[in-house]
């Protein structure tokens, strides 16, 4: 990923880069997470990452369904390097994030994958919809 994200480079961007690339021994090997740790840095301002990062730490699944709720927090841990570089608190968040009805449900799996965790959050969730078209007396999912 990182050759073919810095094949795109250009202008400033492609000098910084190389730049980089100086700066480190010829053996280093960039990983995604380090590259991208780098390029926010470069080219997000402070206040940006930090609104970004406050915007992560603030997420909640609200009204959002599953899949929305994970495509945002995909998208805001990005600028937080902690979630980049510590899985088990990436789980964490996510998980404490999802509405506590779902979340509650969730406790009794200890997950080690990012994946895993958000699809059964998602099959939980459509269990709560077929539930509650079938027994609409029962209690919603935000309700615990």
């Amino acid at each position: 990923m990182v050759s073919l994200a810095t094949y795109l480079l250009e202008g400033e961007a492609e000098n910084w880069w190389q730049s980089m690339q100086r700066s480190v021994p010829a053996t280093y090997s960039w990983t995604w997470t380090g590259f991208k740790v780098k390029f926010l840095k470069k080219y997000f301002s402070r206040s940006c990452r930090n609104e970004k990062i406050a915007q992560f730490l603030r997420l909640e699944q609200g009204s959002l369904t599953v899949p929305k709720y994970e495509a945002r927090f995909d998208e805001l841990s990005q600028y937080v390097p902690k979630a980049l570089e510590d899985a088990k608190y990436k789980l964490q968040k996510f998980k404490e994030g999802l509405r506590p009805g779902i979340q509650s449900r969730l406790c009794a799996w200890d997950f080690e994958d990012y994946a895993k965790l958000a699809d059964k959050a998602m099959r939980l969730e459509k269990d709560f919809e077929h539930t509650l078209r079938t027994r609409p007396h029962l209690k919603t999912p935000s309700s615990g």
